[in-house]
């Protein structure tokens, strides 16, 4: 970023109350103000749970741990639910197919309820069927 653009953004904050807002803001647009100020490192205490001072470093790794450790969460999460959404098709597939070959109403019934039990684990199911007979 050119010195220009570092003044009007200074001349900017200075023209409205400093807080932590607009602090928060220009951290984030410009992400290499410490490397480019590295004294102001000095001026910066990023205490831990316990109260000592940690470097900024130390403080950013131990975000990103906690975040990995959230992310492999919500992955492992969503893992089991993709397997149960799979086993699910799955089964539905093989209903599905079962059904296509029923070559009666009584089969179709038969085979329906018999899935429910067997393959669905469902203790209660019902068959409506619509139509002419």
């Amino acid at each position: 970023m050119s010195a220009s653009n570092e003044q009007a953004g200074a001349s900017q904050a200075a023209g409205s109350e400093l807080n932590n807002e607009l602090v928060r803001e220009y951290l984030k647009n410009h992400d290499d103000f410490l490397q480019r100020n590295p004294d102001m490192m000095d001026y910066l205490h990023i205490s831990h749970a316990s109260g000592s001072a940690v470097s900024l470093v130390e403080k950013q790794v131990s975000v990103l741990r906690e975040r990995n450790v959230d992310m492999r969460h919500r992955l492992n999460a969503l893992t089991g639910n993709a397997r149960d959404n799979d086993k699910l098709y799955e089964q539905t597939r093989a209903l599905v197919l079962k059904l296509l070959e029923a070559d009666s109403i009584d089969a179709l019934y038969r085979t329906f309820m018999d899935s429910m039990a067997n393959d669905f684990e469902v203790e209660h199911a019902s068959m409506i069927l619509y139509g002419d007979d």
